[in-house]
């Protein structure tokens, strides 16, 4: 599968097939924003919602679920640079993480978003 992103899959194989499915949803979101018209617009829209809904609803309780068990210390890349304990980060009940905190669970895959994953767990 052609990802986006730099995580090593083969260490949490059942992760990138979740990955690919969500990957799959932003794609389809993708080809309607590059076509004019209202109606792919709301195909659009519909297509974001959904690969939205399926990344913090099934993609993010995953990354959770491995990693809060690992606790990896992680980097901060911008607004206050600097490691950080995973606790310190994501040290509630994913139930009560917000939605923005489930949108930097996702993004640790890619390494390049507000938190990073140790290196170890990146394709060099």
């Amino acid at each position: 599968m052609n990802r986006d992103v730099n995580f090593d899959f083969d260490q949490f194989p059942e992760l990138g097939k979740i990955y690919d499915k969500y990957y799959n949803l932003y794609l389809k979101a993708v080809k309607y924003s590059m076509k004019d018209g209202t109606k792919n617009s709301e195909k659009m829209e519909k297509a974001i919602e959904e690969a939205q809904q399926y990344g913090y609803s099934v993609l993010a309780p995953i990354i959770y679920n491995i990693f809060s068990k690992i606790k990896p210390q992680l980097y901060r890349r911008i607004k206050g640079p600097g490691y950080y304990n995973w606790d310190d980060v994501f040290g509630k009940p994913f139930a009560e993480l917000d939605d923005s905190e489930k949108q930097n669970l996702i993004h640790l895959l890619s390494g390049d978003f507000l938190y990073q994953l140790p290196g170890k767990y990146y394709i060099s």
